[in-house]
């Protein structure tokens, strides 16, 4: 069992450089070939205090090679995968308690739009983030007097897009010159784009110095709350943010990144992603609900990510019922 309090393709913050040991953990998954079709890189540029250094991965027990894949491909296509390998996997859905049995875990209950639903569990992985609601309802504490991360990133169109390395900055300077507790670096893609970001250290007493500050954290936060932005949006919200210095209402505004939930708006998206996609659609009609995914994306890229992907997965289902 799969639960996610997004649906489907979603973004997140980091993860899309693959090192040597993540592409064997894919390898194992049987995505060897899906994985080489994407970025592919030899090793660490790595730059810093009058040095450049070209790292090849080692090798050994592990492959020889590294990539790059956004999360919000790479997840959705972790996600297809183990639902063809039999997994169940639930979108929209909030876990937020737990029932035990003893000293265990026995079930989790997740929120979600039509009401609380409870999944009882054997064995319970929590994946949800540094900040980790349900690790907390567990007895998990994030001890922020303690030393933490914290990172930006943005996605940039770029001619290093192809390059056979990763490049890590290990000299970051602040606007006076003083080396700060941190690095910087581009993740080459393969499709146009680097992932192009810079992460420092912090503590609550030392709070990091990014170029967007709480407050614009906090009202992107509060548009995806209201339904204004997906998190997608949010995210290309945020790089604006970053490359213009703009106030985030501004970016929304100049960018045009409200999120389409007008079915009236979608349904010609939705029409055509079934249309390129029978044998998807044919899955749907025999009852293969997970395979709306599909054509979920198909829709989120056709709008540049501003459709609402609920409201398209329940057209989808619609259509196709």
């Amino acid at each position: 069992m799969l639960a996610d309090a997004a649906v489907f393709p979603r973004d997140k913050t980091c993860g899309d450089g693959l090192t040597p040991r993540a592409v064997g953990e894919l390898q194992l998954l049987g995505l060897d070939d899906w994985l080489r079709a994407h970025a592919v890189n030899q090793g660490l540029r790595a730059h810093g205090f009058g040095q450049t250094l070209l790292l090849p991965w080692p090798g050994g027990n592990l492959p020889s090679w590294g990539s790059a894949v956004a999360r919000t491909e790479l997840d959705d296509h972790l996600r297809t995968t183990a639902i063809k390998s039999g997994a169940t996997a639930v979108d929209g859905a909030r876990a937020v308690d737990v029932r035990r049995e003893g000293g265990r875990v026995a079930g989790v209950v997740f929120k979600t739009d039509d009401g609380p639903l409870e999944i009882g569990c054997r064995t319970l992985v929590v994946a949800d983030g540094v900040r980790s609601p349900l690790g907390k309802v567990l007895g998990r504490e994030w001890h922020r007097d303690t030393v933490y991360g914290v990172a930006g990133r943005s996605y940039v169109a770029s001619e290093l897009s192809d390059d056979p390395w990763i490049s890590s900055h290990l000299e970051l300077r602040d606007e006076a010159g003083t080396v700060l507790s941190g690095y910087g670096w581009i993740f080459p893609l393969g499709t146009g784009e680097v992932n192009l970001g810079v992460g420092t250290l912090a503590t609550s007493k030392r709070p990091a110095d990014l170029a967007i500050s709480p407050e614009q954290v906090a009202r992107v936060v509060a548009l995806v709350g209201d339904g204004t932005l997906s998190v997608g949006l949010a995210r290309q919200a945020v790089d604006g943010v970053l490359e213009t210095g703009a106030d985030v209402d501004t970016v929304v505004a100049e960018r045009g990144l409200q999120r389409v939930s007008d079915v009236d708006a979608l349904a010609a998206a939705v029409d055509e992603a079934i249309a390129a996609q029978p044998d998807v659609a044919e899955k749907i009609r025999a009852g293969k609900v997970a395979a709306a995914g599909a054509l979920v994306g198909a829709v989120m890229k056709a709008t540049r990510g501003q459709a609402d992907a609920k409201t398209v997965r329940e057209l989808i289902l619609q259509k196709l019922s």
